[in-house]
């Protein structure tokens, strides 16, 4: 397959008064053309700002690329001036972002945010709005035009977000990062944005970054999972493989707290004991052997990385344990 990102050792920190918070500790990782990666573990994991980094979408400062490097199309990403990534934003690599209710200018309309990108690279103004229109009636808007005439204070969050990953699809970019895309809608809105985002997929052949805590999400939507935690990448595998051979411990208390059809009623899910660390006392060892029930003693005083497992090449675990 077709190399079309590559992530070298990418870390990335924030600097405070009182100490280094280590968001982002060294992860490595392919993007090839037309696949979709999903990115999973729980909240401030890194999932979020591995990703946006890329684009220096994160307040910098307090935030820094302490090192590493985002190759594509020749250049290193992570070497760009603001300006110059401007001519990667949305044309090369779009962002849908998580958060509808605070990522829209209150004071324009919805249609003059939709098609600022397209305008600017010599879209017609008239062509413009008939692709976002086009867009909105995709992801379910109704009365597109006349929508697009509209402040996004007359629309309801669900629909902020349907109208965030029109702007995130726009310009037909090769790369689309989506943070979470899915999780203020219901579930049946859900499974029409999924869809969507993968007829995408199949019609341009555009690669996907999916950043989910949702597993569920993540078997029917991406190719390969990579499994943060603590700012590391503790498991990367193939879906499939991840869901029936996971090995990493962390990795399979996320999968056994997933509920399941046929799950007894009276059965409570498991969940994972203990709390991540705090990332700005990194331990020296596996970052997970303190919750971990399988821990040995070089889990807490070494920190083991990626290696091949159940011989996969493309199935990589970060743990001591066979």
């Amino acid at each position: 397959m077709e190399k079309l990102l590559e992530i070298k050792d990418l870390k990335v920190h924030f600097e405070t008064r009182e100490a280094t918070i280590h968001a982002v500790n060294g992860i490595s990782y392919t993007l090839h053309k037309g696949e979709t990666i999903g990115i999973v573990g729980e909240s401030g994991s890194g999932k979020t700002v591995s990703s946006m980094s890329l684009l220096k979408l994160i307040e910098m400062p307090p935030g820094k690329i302490a090192g590493g490097k985002a190759l594509y199309k020749g250049s290193n990403l992570l070497d760009l001036s603001q300006n110059e990534l401007r001519e990667f934003r949305g044309k090369e690599i779009g962002v849908i972002f998580q958060d509808p209710m605070t990522s829209f200018n209150p004071v324009l309309t919805i249609g003059d945010q939709l098609t600022e990108g397209l305008i600017s690279q010599g879209v017609s103004k008239k062509e413009a709005f008939r692709k976002a229109a086009e867009l909105l009636e995709i992801v379910g808007i109704p009365s597109p035009a006349e929508r697009l005439k509209d402040y996004p204070n007359t629309f309801s969050g669900g629909m902020r977000q349907r109208v965030m990953i029109a702007m995130g699809l726009i310009s037909n970019p090769k790369i689309i990062i989506a943070d979470e895309p899915t999780t203020a809608l219901d579930v049946t809105v859900q499974a029409q944005i999924i869809d969507l985002v993968k007829n995408l997929k199949d019609k341009f052949g555009t690669s996907i970054i999916w950043i989910t805590h949702d597993l569920g999400v993540v078997a029917g939507m991406a190719d390969r999972v990579l499994v943060m935690y603590a700012g590391f990448i503790v498991e990367e595998a193939p879906v499939d493989q991840l869901y029936t051979h996971p090995v990493h411990p962390y990795t399979r208390g996320l999968l056994k707290s997933l509920p399941t059809i046929d799950d007894d009623e009276r059965n409570r899910l498991a969940s994972i004991p203990g709390l991540p660390p705090y990332m700005n006392r990194m331990p020296t060892g596996c970052p997970f052997a303190p919750r971990c029930s399988k821990a040995v003693e070089r889990c807490f005083k070494e920190n083991p990385v990626l290696e091949i497992r159940n011989g996969d090449p493309y199935h990589r675990a970060a743990c001591w344990l066979d």
